[in-house]
Formats: C-alpha cells, sequence, structure tokens
C-alpha cells in the first residue's frame, strides 16, 4: 500500500492535525532546554499555548489543502484525497468566503467517496453540500440523526447558512451540538458568535444582553487561542451590536484594533467586510488599507 507524502493526510484532517499539534505543543511549552533560551521563554508568556495551538493548526492546513488533493489524486488510496477535501479544502474554501471552491471541492468529495464506498466522508460532503444549498435557496435535506463522525467545520456553516436564511429554531440545536462536540476547542470561539448571532436575530426583550456577553465571550476565547480570524469574525458580530445601540465609537474601538492586526489575506470575505464596515462607521470616503 502506498503511503500518504503529505501532511493533511497523514495527520487525518484538520481536527486530527490540530490534536498532533496540541501535544506538540504541550511538549514544546514544557521543553527545559528550549525555555532556557530567553527569548523563548518570553515569547511562551506573552501567547498561550492555546494561542500557539490555533495559529500551528491554522498554519498547516493553509500551506497543504490545495497541495493535498493534487497529490491524493495522485495516490492509490481513495481515503487520502477524502482526508484532502473534507480535512483542509472545504472548510477553508468556506471560511475565506470562496462560494465556487466550496461548490467544487465539496462535489470532488461526494463524487469521490460514492464512487469509492466511504459512507462516513459521503456524510461529511453531504453537510458541506447542505450549507451550500441552504445559501442559494435550493432544497437541503437534512443529515441521519445517527450521524456522530467529527464535521465541526461542516456543522459550523450549516449553522450560520440556517440562520441567514431565518431558520433560527434548526440552526441553535446545531450550535448546542457543535459546543458539546468541540469541548472548548479552536472551533468554539466562532460558535458562541453563531449563537450571539442566532439569538440577537429573535429580537427577545434579553437577547441583546445574552448576544452582547456571547460576542464578548467568543472575542475573549479568540484572543486567548490567538486565533485572528476568529477574533475578527467576533469583533465584527460585537461592533454591528454596538453600532445598533447607537455607541459608533465603541463599535470602532472594537474592530478597528483587530482590523489592523491583519497583513494578508484583503481580498478574503471577512477582511472586505470589516473594512466596508469601518467606513460605514467613521463615514469615511478614503479607502482603507
Amino acid at each position: 500500500m502506498c503511503r500518504p507524502r503529505y501532511s493533511i493526510t497523514a495527520g487525518g484532517g484538520v481536527y486530527s492535525i490540530a490534536a498532533v499539534v496540541d501535544d506538540f505543543i504541550d511538549r514544546v511549552m514544557h521543553n527545559p532546554v528550549l525555555n532556557a533560551n530567553a527569548a523563548v521563554d518570553e515569547a511562551h508568556h506573552r501567547v498561550s499555548a492555546a494561542g500557539f495551538k490555533y495559529y500551528v493548526t491554522e498554519m498547516v492546513c493553509w500551506v497543504v489543502a490545495e497541495t493535498s488533493i493534487k497529490e491524493a489524486q495522485a495516490t492509490v488510496e481513495p481515503i487520502s484525497l477524502c482526508l484532502a477535501l473534507a480535512g483542509a479544502a472545504c472548510p477553508i474554501a468556506f471560511w475565506v468566503g470562496d462560494s465556487a471552491g466550496a461548490a467544487r471541492h465539496t462535489r470532488m468529495l461526494l463524487e469521490h467517496s460514492r464512487e469509492h464506498s466511504l459512507p462516513l466522508w459521503s456524510e461529511v460532503g453531504a453537510r458541506f453540500q447542505r450549507a451550500l444549498a441552504i445559501r442559494t435557496g435550493s432544497p437541503d435535506e437534512k443529515p441521519g440523526p445517527d450521524f456522530s463522525f467529527r464535521a465541526l467545520s461542516a456543522l459550523t456553516e450549516t449553522a450560520e447558512a440556517l440562520g441567514q436564511v431565518g431558520r433560527i429554531a434548526e440552526a441553535l440545536p446545531l450550535v448546542e451540538s457543535g459546543l458539546d462536540q468541540s469541548d472548548g476547542g479552536w472551533v468554539t470561539p466562532e460558535l458562541h458568535r453563531l449563537k450571539g448571532e442566532l439569538l440577537l436575530s429573535q429580537s427577545g426583550p434579553a437577547a441583546a444582553t445574552t448576544a452582547e456577553d456571547l460576542f464578548q465571550q467568543a472575542l475573549d476565547e479568540a484572543r486567548q487561542q490567538n486565533a485572528l480570524s476568529w477574533e475578527l469574525r467576533a469583533a465584527m458580530s460585537l461592533a454591528r451590536l454596538r453600532r445598533d445601540q447607537g455607541r459608533a465609537a465603541d463599535a470602532v474601538a472594537c474592530l478597528r484594533p483587530v482590523y489592523d492586526r491583519f497583513t494578508e489575506g484583503f481580498g478574503t470575505a471577512d477582511l472586505m467586510a470589516a473594512k466596508q464596515h469601518l467606513s460605514e462607521l467613521n463615514h469615511e470616503r478614503q479607502p482603507i488599507y
């Protein structure tokens, strides 16, 4: 049997990579030889272990996603391509707002998993496909209730899509299920942010207060992880709420420092939305760089 040669498959996708990184960073943070270096020791005190874990996991997935697909297609192991698609290519395409890429990778995952009779991977693909269908207004089917395979990225995307079309009663149980499964892991800040958005859309008397608490919780968790992308999303949600409350200055103070920490990726959906939001808040006529 041919052994996969690339990190995303060898690691088992984003969740298994995160588990390996988790163990690795725990060892590094307590390595006496490394910590004897004053610069390393200082860095460990400035950035939490959770932050290092998120950053390393994110870098690995970003670097190998597209390469993994190409190399997986050249292997003789059917599961390799499923790992590359479900563990990196599909979720990353959703995260950066690449709808065409998300659709293409999801279609590849479904076709490949069905061709090779891999029902678990086919179900993961079906969840990504459902998220796409909801966003476009196409008919969607709920996954089977006994499906317990880890697919938090697909679950999160589906919950967000349901919320965007007003299907709050379906979205909230998904988010709660995701929070139970994530158990404080890397995706927890995004799930708390989503929960806040869903509750806020219900317009109950305590919705704004509860949502603000959840947005702040998501922001704090993202900062603890040094998860800048999750931090940006949480900051945008909190800034929108404060704007709606007539607190424009507070909204800018929340969002602008997070936006300014980015040095690349300005063509992704989240950063373009943040730029537009800041322009609206500041009534700026000049572009924000």
